[in-house]
């Protein structure tokens, strides 16, 4: 079975024999996430071409149009297209365009919808193209524009039982959402906070020993990615044109990864600071959902020495003057002395804090605790306990407390499996409730919906506006393992259109 587009031999075998009776093959390819009469249509067209259609689907790990995305798995689209009787053979790509299938069936024609015929900049079309001409294929644009897949499930089959959320939802009808993503390219950012390297190693779990009662793995692959402050600037410098993030490295790490992760002039290179490196045990489950066996923290704690707190001082001052926004994210290995977070303390009205608990500084890393001043902040509901230093929450009411304690002007809470809530000075506070029932890993989603929320706070005054992309933000970033990747804005744009025609005339 080829590993890009999933074909046997004996059909490869069959294709050939039937180019070399002169018998002429037409590609048609797409997620065909939910067949529609332009798709039968569109088949119909192609088919004319030739002798023998065949029509290769996107598998889910590759379709990124939005949350809800694919609505039917890769195995349902496969056998409803079998079924068609113009369709003489269909597989599965395991890629994101089609140039496996291309390059494996040589079709003589690659047909596409016209609405492709003028995107002069697409990467993938191109790409198709490339590979079609080398094998001596055409291609053809056939009919007229066609109703996406995704359109006609967001108008039709997903409906939000939530009416409040569905009331709010229609306030952004005249919200020209492009134009807010293109506010915040302007916008200078300053990120602190420390350089984690995590470290996922993918197990498959063969049971117990029987000697010494201990779980037995066979080690597949590894992957190091960027975590922390790290991962957050990756993802903000694909929004903003100017961001820039200070932080420490260890001397080793710094060497080893420099060029991996494009270490710059602002990211500090010390004997003494610790090796921060979180190495996590996981199991693929199915359905692209991993299980997390273990983690094991490569990381000894230690004070900054002072001279590596008078260079992060220095930087931090210099660019804390000219941004527009700065984003610290303390993950409690050792940074923020009281130096560092008494100079942020004096760019207050800039400051956007997110003050973590995890299990190296669980009860020592606590919100309010160490920074005392900020324009904004956000946490999860664990953070919230340990600053209430209560179990039983009344959110709102908390988050109202740390908001006057901080003098901020509003706060965000992140409960993964339930809601994200926004709270104001005045007490104004607003829910939207979780967005991604298909959660594969939710490190880093906290992360992610801060720095989001953060970005939009500076160019709109629109509250619920601003938590909904962020949850929606954040929901991308479930889908995503580990810091892999970062949510990307054309799939947000996509997500945030979904659900805006899922409320239309409802």
């Amino acid at each position: 079975m080829d590993k890009k587009i999933e074909i046997t031999k004996e059909e490869i075998h069959k294709l050939k024999k039937l180019r070399l009776k002169k018998k002429k093959i037409v590609l048609c390819h797409g997620a065909f996430d939910l067949i529609h009469p332009g798709h039968l249509k569109h088949f119909e067209e192609s088919k004319r071409f030739g002798d023998i259609l065949v029509v290769t689907i996107t598998s889910d790990k590759y379709i990124k149009k939005g949350l809800h995305n694919p609505f039917y798995d890769q195995n349902t689209r496969l056998n409803y297209i079998k079924q068609l009787k113009i369709v003489d053979e269909a597989f599965i790509v395991n890629e994101a365009t089609a140039v496996s299938p291309i390059e494996t069936i040589k079709p003589n024609f690659y047909c596409k919808g016209v609405e492709y015929q003028n995107k002069f900049n697409d990467v993938r079309l191109a790409e198709e193209i490339s590979a079609l001409k080398k094998c001596g294929g055409k291609v053809k644009y056939l009919g007229k524009n066609v109703k996406s897949s995704s359109d006609i499930l967001s108008r039709n089959f997903f409906k939000i039982g939530d009416q409040e959320l569905k009331n709010a939802i229609k306030t952004l009808k005249k919200i020209n959402i492009e134009k807010e993503f293109e506010k915040l390219k302007k916008i200078k950012v300053l990120i602190v906070g420390e350089v984690i390297l995590d470290e996922y190693t993918q197990v498959r779990t063969q049971g117990i020993s029987p000697k010494s009662s201990t779980v037995s793995c066979i080690k597949l692959n590894s992957e190091i990615m960027p975590g922390g402050a790290l991962a957050t600037h990756k993802y903000v410098s694909s929004i903003t044109k100017n961001s820039c993030l200070i932080s420490i490295v260890n001397k080793d790490l710094h060497k080893k990864f420099k060029d991996k992760f494009k270490f710059d002039k602002n990211i500090i290179s010390s004997n003494n600071f610790p090796k921060i490196i979180k190495t996590r045990l996981t199991e693929d489950i199915g359905n692209n959902v991993i299980k997390k066996i273990f983690t094991i923290n490569d990381y000894e704690e230690s004070l900054l020495s002072p001279n590596d707190e008078i260079q992060l001082i220095k930087k931090i001052n210099y660019y804390a003057k000219k941004c527009d926004l700065i984003i610290v994210q303390d993950f409690g290995h050792g940074l923020f002395s009281e130096k560092i977070t008494n100079l942020l303390h004096k760019y207050k009205n800039k400051l956007s804090i997110n003050i973590q608990a995890n299990s190296l500084n669980y009860g020592f890393n606590i919100i309010g605790k160490k920074f005392k001043k900020a324009k904004m902040f956000s946490l999860d509901e664990r953070e919230l306990q340990l600053y209430s230093g209560s179990r039983e929450l009344n959110y709102k009411k908390e988050l109202k407390k740390l908001i006057n304690s901080l003098n901020a002007k509003f706060g965000y809470l992140t409960l993964g499996n339930k809601f994200s809530m926004f709270v104001n000075q005045k007490g104004k506070s607003i829910k939207v409730p979780k967005l991604n029932n298909k959660a594969v890993d939710t490190m880093g989603a906290g992360d992610i919906f801060h720095a989001t929320a953060s970005l939009l706070s500076c160019t709109s005054k629109n509250d619920f506006l601003n938590l909904f992309l962020s949850q929606i933000t954040g929901a991308h970033a479930v889908s995503i393992i580990g810091n892999s990747d970062y949510p990307k804005i054309n799939n947000i744009l996509k997500s945030f259109k979904f659900y805006l025609n899922s409320v239309k005339g409802n």
